[in-house]
């Protein structure tokens, strides 16, 4: 039976690996187009956990061809499907205007036996952005 600390283990490791391919692929889409990367939710449903679950489980994204914008294009063509596999957590990357300038950030969500949790990672001057695994409701 996994507790919330394995599932985000899980989720961390899985985020590690996304955030570097999706840091890669926001400088070469700013450079291309002129602004930054936003990408809507990979998963139409939030993956869920429970406490009564043997493992974290993965579960695969059902919404990778779906953009935010007509302005903004979809996972599959900016990341790459294969570089987004099933996963315990659903992610979605946001661009930002602040006081201390621009930036990107990589929101994820999970639930545990009901409960909702949110993560970011962040890249720009806002370091505030970058939230470790907190309870939303």
């Amino acid at each position: 039976m996994p507790a919330r600390a394995v599932v985000e283990v899980a989720a961390d490791a899985y985020l590690t690996t996304l955030w570097g391919v999706v840091q890669g692929r926001a400088t070469a889409y700013r450079t291309r187009k002129g602004y930054d990367l936003q990408l809507p939710q990979t998963h139409n449903t939030i993956p869920a956990h429970l406490t009564a679950d043997a493992v974290a489980r993965a579960v695969a994204p059902d919404n990778l061809g779906r953009a935010v914008s007509a302005r903004h294009t979809d996972w599959a063509t900016e990341i790459g499907a294969a570089n987004v596999p099933a996963a315990p957590c659903a992610v979605e990357v946001h661009n930002y205007t602040g006081p201390q300038g621009n930036g990107i950030a990589l929101l994820a969500y999970f639930t545990f036996d009901g409960a909702l949790y949110y993560a970011a990672r962040q890249r720009g001057p806002e370091t505030y952005r970058n939230v470790v695994w907190k309870l939303l409701g």
